[in-house]
């Protein structure tokens, strides 16, 4: 199999919103996974889609790199988001009484 080329990319803070993380970059590639029995031995290829690895702390807001990959891979949660859609039901008279749970 071909090498995979490894880059070395900058993203957009999922925080601030400005380019200044350093991530290194892995393309979508073909992989294989042998599995062995006394009778026999059966390779499946697969496919690995593109990742994002080792991300730096971001110079702007100074947010940490797991921080930034946690945000990156589950979406950052905002109550801001909650309270517009609590609003909204509200106003269209769908909500009676108040919500315990979050989204």
């Amino acid at each position: 199999m071909p090498a995979i080329s490894i880059k070395e990319v900058e993203l957009e803070c999922p925080f601030c919103h400005k380019i200044g993380v350093k991530a290194q970059y892995f393309p979508p590639s073909l992989a294989a996974k042998t599995s062995r029995t006394s009778a026999k031995r059966s390779t499946k290829i697969y496919r690995v889609g593109e990742r994002y690895e080792g991300f730096s702390d971001c110079s702007f807001c100074g947010k940490l790199g797991k921080d930034i990959e946690k945000a990156m891979k589950e979406g950052i949660k905002t109550s801001e988001k909650e309270k517009n859609v609590i609003e909204r039901l509200k106003k269209e008279g769908l909500l009676k009484s108040e919500i315990k749970t979050k989204f």
